[in-house]
């Protein structure tokens, strides 16, 4: 990197210059410890952008299936449908098949 192409800090000289005051092997594992932790701290923002995508994903797909909802049931009553009367029926005919069970015992 050319010096007029990067704006270096103090803090980045000082660090620099530690680096420089090492013996090889303490540099070539500061520099993997260094790449290993960029790595994690990518996988962890990634990670996190896809959680915050996905249950973006998941709160606009509840919305529009509340609206689709909201949008039938409106449709509905005005065809004379009743709501919940395919609950009620298998509610129904649980209820009577437990009758006659009993009945029987």
């Amino acid at each position: 990197m050319s010096e007029d192409k990067f704006h270096k800090s103090e803090q980045y000289d000082k660090a620099k210059h530690s680096f420089e005051d090492l013996n090889v092997e303490e540099q070539a594992v500061f520099i993997v410890e260094s790449a290993v932790n960029m790595l994690v701290h990518s996988v962890q923002k990634a990670g996190d952008a896809f959680s915050k995508a996905f249950e973006d994903m998941k709160t606009s797909m509840a919305d529009e299936q509340e609206a689709d909802d909201d949008q039938a049931d409106g449709e509905g009553s005005k065809k004379g449908k009743k709501k919940g009367s395919k609950k009620k029926s298998a509610e129904s005919k649980k209820e009577k098949k437990h009758e006659e069970e009993s009945e029987s015992d």
